[in-house]
C-alpha cells in the first residue's frame, strides 16, 4: 500500500518544461529537471508550474489553457478529489494527447481512485510517448501492474529501470523487492488453495464411500446377507438373463399358436354346404 501511494504522486512540473526540453537537449538527461519523478521528493514536485527560461518561445493560447487545466488537476489530486482530477487531466490531454506528464498524472489519479485497469492503460500510453530515460513513466506502469496483482510483470519493469536507466533508483529497488515478496505470498496462497480443494474432494469421496457402505449394510439387515449376496452376484448377469427371458417368451408364444385349432377351413365348408342346400 505504501509503495502504491508513493507511485500515486503527481508531476506538478509545467507543461512548458517539455517545450523547454525541445530547445535544450540536455534538459531531458538532467536529474534536476522538471520531469524528476516526484517519488524522489516524497510524492510532490515543488517545481513552479511555469518554469520557463529566457530562451523559451512564448506559450500559445492552447498551451496556457493546457497548463491551467493541469494545475487544476494537480489541486484536485492533492485534495483527494480524484474524479475531478481525472476530468481536468483529460481536458488537458484533449489539447495535448501525447503529453507524457499528463498521462502519468492521469494514471496516478485513476490508481488513487481505485480504477486499476484505467491506470494501466494511461501508464502504457505514457511509456509509449515519454522521452527515453524518464523513470517516472516506468514506475507508474509497474505500480499499475502491481495493483492488478501482476507482480511478475511489475518486477520486470522495475528490473528494466535498474538495469538500463538508473541502477540506483530507490523507488525501483523498493518496488522490485515488494513485487517479489507479494508474488511469493501469492504463490503460497495458490498452493494452499489447491491443497484445500483437494482435501475437499477427498472428503466428498470418503463420504460417498461411507454412504454406499451404509446402504449395503442396511440391505443386508433387511434382506439377509445371503439374499443380498445373491442379488449382488446377479448384477453382472442381468443382461444375459434378459436375453434368456426374451427367448423363452418367444417359444411360449409359438407353442400357444400351435395349440389353437385352425377352424377357418371347416367354417368355409359349412358355409358352402348351406349355400348348396339353399339353391336346391
Amino acid at each position: 500500500l505504501t509503495l502504491v501511494l508513493m507511485n500515486c504522486g503527481i508531476d506538478e512540473a509545467t507543461m512548458s518544461s517539455q517545450t523547454t526540453s525541445d530547445h535544450d537537449s540536455n534538459s531531458s538527461n538532467n536529474n534536476n529537471d522538471n520531469s524528476l519523478p516526484p517519488d524522489h521528493n516524497n510524492g510532490n514536485d515543488t517545481t513552479p508550474i511555469n518554469n520557463t527560461n529566457q530562451n523559451s518561445p512564448p506559450l500559445e493560447e492552447w498551451e496556457i489553457r493546457r497548463d491551467d487545466l493541469k494545475s487544476q488537476g494537480d489541486a484536485h489530486f492533492r485534495s483527494g478529489s480524484f474524479p475531478a482530477a481525472i476530468l481536468s487531466y483529460q481536458s488537458a490531454l484533449d489539447l495535448d494527447p501525447a503529453n507524457h506528464i499528463l498521462l502519468s498524472n492521469k494514471s496516478a489519479a485513476h490508481l488513487a481512485n481505485g480504477e486499476k485497469s484505467k491506470a494501466l492503460v494511461d501508464a502504457r500510453k505514457c511509456v509509449e510517448v515519454m522521452p527515453e530515460g524518464w523513470v517516472k513513466g516506468h514506475t507508474r506502469l509497474a505500480a499499475a501492474m502491481a495493483s492488478l496483482g501482476r507482480f511478475g510483470e511489475a518486477a520486470g519493469v522495475y528490473q528494466k529501470v535498474l538495469a538500463e536507466i538508473d541502477g540506483g533508483n530507490e523507488v525501483a529497488k523498493r518496488g522490485l523487492e515488494d513485487c517479489r515478496r507479494k508474488e511469493r505470498l501469492a504463490n503460497e496462497e495458490r498452493e494452499r488453495e489447491v491443497k484445500r480443494v483437494q482435501m475437499e474432494l477427498d472428503r466428498e469421496k470418503e463420504e460417498k464411500e461411507r454412504r454406499k457402505k451404509e446402504s449395503l449394510e442396511k440391505a443386508q439387515q433387511t434382506n439377509g446377507p445371503e439374499v443380498t449376496k445373491c442379488k449382488n452376484d446377479r448384477v453382472s448377469g442381468d443382461e444375459e438373463d434378459d436375453l434368456l427371458d426374451d427367448f423363452f417368451s418367444e417359444v411360449e408364444k409359438v407353442t400357444e399358436k400351435k395349440k389353437i385349432p385352425d377352424n377357418s377351413h371347416d367354417n368355409h365348408s359349412q358355409s358352402d354346404n348351406n349355400s348348396k342346400n339353399g339353391d336346391q
